[in-house]
């Protein structure tokens, strides 16, 4: 069956012709099969189902994937920065017992003591010092590394965002298209009924009609899109087609 989008846009090119009826052939041949393929697309939305929920499973698993990281994330930073405060309050300690020994080894060179030994103590201090100072820079880098994963995961959430809110967009301007092509719209819709509202106008524009439509999903058949195309057809001439008999459609009209 030929594509909605593809029917209406040869729809666009034809006009109806009042005075001829015979003319109106190819227009209401169109217009027919572009309801048929409304209908079955209103009826069957198996693929838009599929596709949301495909989404649904992709955003969640992504979802869970960055939650675990970012866990993973916080966890190691939390880690990083317990091994920084412990390297600080270790400097700090180094630093104090460092100025202790030079203070005592400027005592003992006074005292002629034993400054030999005063000062290899001194240079294994400052030794080990530098080497914590090296220890502390390298957790400094892990830390700004993993500060940069977070920001990554976060603009990767940000692009699933955007990705999900074109798709809305999308979705809903098809929608509009469609029904301000043919007048109609969906009212309501659950997972045991569709409510639809067909829009017509008199010959002399004085009159709005609003034709209500309401059918159970479990009760439809091919029938459905024969009426619902009868339908279609009387918002463009009320008096160019004549009523198939029952169906699964229950009709209310609202005139203004």
């Amino acid at each position: 069956m030929p594509e909605v989008a593809v029917l209406l846009e040869a729809l666009s090119t034809l006009r109806l012709d009042v005075e001829g009826h015979d003319g109106n052939s190819e227009l209401l041949s169109r217009v027919s099969d572009a309801a048929e393929a409304l209908a079955a697309y209103v009826a069957d939305d198996s693929a838009e189902t599929a596709l949301l929920s495909e989404f649904e499973s992709l955003h969640e698993a992504l979802r869970q994937k960055r939650d675990a990281e970012l866990r993973a994330a916080n966890a190691s930073v939390d880690k990083a920065q317990k091994e920084l405060s412990e390297a600080e309050e270790t400097h700090a300690r180094l630093t104090e017992e460092v100025s202790r020994l030079k203070a005592e080894t400027e005592a003992a060179i006074g005292a002629d003591g034993d400054v030999i030994a005063a000062i290899h103590e001194a240079q294994e201090l400052k030794d080990e010092l530098q080497q914590l100072r090296t220890v502390e820079e390298q957790l400094s880098l892990e830390v700004q590394g993993l500060q940069h994963k977070l920001q990554a995961l976060d603009e990767v959430e940000k692009q699933h965002a955007a990705t999900r809110d074109d798709i809305v967009k999308r979705d809903r301007l098809l929608y509009e298209f469609v029904t301000s092509s043919l007048n109609i719209t969906v009212v309501n819709r659950n997972e045991s009924q569709v409510q639809l509202a067909l829009l017509s106008e008199s010959e002399d524009r004085t009159t709005q009609t609003w034709d209500c439509m309401y059918a159970n999903l479990d009760e439809c058949g091919p029938e459905t899109a024969d009426r619902l195309w009868e339908a279609i057809e009387k918002t463009f001439d009320p008096n160019s087609v004549k009523s198939s008999g029952d169906t699964v459609f229950d009709m209310v009209r609202l005139a203004r």
